[in-house]
Parts: structure tokens; sequence; C-alpha cells
């Protein structure tokens, strides 16, 4: 197995990435923000029930992603442990736990979110979820 050298432009895609969620830890949506090109494409797969559910187009439209997240999910943890990168792509792993606030119910698992980074701004963003732990976790039934 041959472990191969990242570029510069990687480094930063890379480091922008990390700065991102670094900043959600704090709840800096602002700088997260201000990390995105204006076309951004953000996409978040999970249940049609999240108020999260579907793409977003812009800052604008991110910004509301992060206030119904915010309005909608309590977490108790968020931990990315993973980065990859290759070229203009970063991977992010991670889990989570959280509760759902209208129905008080708890998810907890893992995630993928894929990036793509140009000119040092995030182009686009996909979040992969474990589907039906969390759709358990909106439905009130």
């Amino acid at each position: 197995m041959t472990m191969q050298t990242i570029t510069a432009q990687e480094t930063q895609n890379l480091n922008l990435v990390k700065g991102m969620y670094e900043a959600f830890g704090r709840k800096d949506i602002q700088t997260i923000i201000n990390s995105l090109d204006p076309s951004v494409q953000w996409n978040d797969f999970v249940p049609r029930e999240a108020a999260t559910q579907g793409l977003r187009k812009g800052p604008g439209e991110v910004g509301r992603f992060f206030q119904d997240l915010a309005t909608n999910v309590t977490f108790e943890t968020f931990e990315p442990h993973t980065f990859m990168v290759n070229g203009e792509r970063v991977v992010v792993l991670g889990r989570y736990k959280g509760t759902v606030q209208s129905t008080g119910k708890i998810f907890d698992g893992t995630w993928v979110h894929v990036g793509t980074v140009r000119n040092n701004k995030l182009v686009g963003w996909n979040g992969y979820h474990e589907f039906e732990n969390m759709r358990g976790a909106y439905l009130n039934t």
C-alpha cells in the first residue's frame, strides 16, 4: 500500500472544511456562511419529515438550513472523526447523538458528508445519514 502525498491545494481544501466543522462546534454559523461560494448547493439526504431535508441553493438558504437545524434538533454529541481529501473533494465521517425537539425522540448514528471546494470556497455539500434511525426519531408514533 502506497501513501499518497496531498498537494498544497488539497491541504487548503481540507483546512477550509475542517475550519467549518470547528465553527459548527462553536455555533459560529457566520464563519460557515463566509466559507461558501455564492452558487453553493447544499443537499441534506435525511427523511422528508426533517426540516433540513432537501437541496438549498446559495448562502442565504444554507443559513436557513442551520436555523432549521437549531430549531428542530438538540445535539448531545456531534463528532467529525475522519477527514479525507482527493482534489476538490473533502469527505468527512462522523457520528452524532441528538433529540428531535418535536417528538422528544433520540437518534444516534453515523454520517458521511461530502464537500466540494473550488477557489477556497465550498461550492457543494451532501449529507448522508443513517436514514431509518433518523426517520424513527422524527415520526410521532
